[in-house]
């Protein structure tokens, strides 16, 4: 009974990620549409580059929201804070592979890929440290992003896929 229920759950989160992808690329400009997508492919675990591009859309829409809006903010700092969170825990359990597969897209949030002189591993795990940082700074009352920067620090701070 337990098997057929943890198939169904996994059943319905895949029929929502597919309903949030049809939402989003409906329309493009809603960053809720894109951080549910980015929610339900975490959680499904097989498309972890879809999931991080799903978060990197969601970041970028909400930030132009803000800074169109003069970042008056009716609680969007909390919900950017919880992407940024979502995108650098999906970023630190990247592997080696995977992360050198996103930064060779043209379109990512990593920094650094452009000079191309530093591993992936590393460039995941800075990259993953960096939204940690960020989501902290734009909630400083997100205690699970001052965590995992904690954590991730106390790593050596360029461990890769975890």
């Amino acid at each position: 009974q337990a098997e057929a229920e943890a198939m169904a759950a996994e059943e319905a989160v895949e029929e929502a990620a597919t309903m949030y992808r049809v939402a989003a690329e409906a329309e493009p400009e809603r960053w809720d549409a894109w951080a549910n997508l980015a929610a339900a492919l975490k959680e499904l675990r097989r498309e972890p580059l879809g999931a991080l591009h799903a978060y990197e859309r969601a970041i970028l829409v909400l930030e132009s929201a803000e800074q169109a809006g003069g970042g008056e903010g009716g609680g969007e700092g909390s919900y950017l804070s919880k992407l940024y969170y979502g995108y650098g825990t999906l970023l630190a359990d990247l592997s080696p592979e995977a992360c050198g597969a996103l930064a060779a897209q043209p379109q990512n949030l990593l920094l650094g890929t452009a000079e191309g002189g530093m591993p992936p591993a590393q460039l995941c795990a800075a990259a993953a440290q960096n939204a940690m940082r960020t989501a902290a700074a734009v909630d400083p009352s997100n205690a699970q992003a001052e965590h995992m920067l904690a954590a991730m620090m106390g790593e050596g701070g360029a461990g890769g896929a975890t």
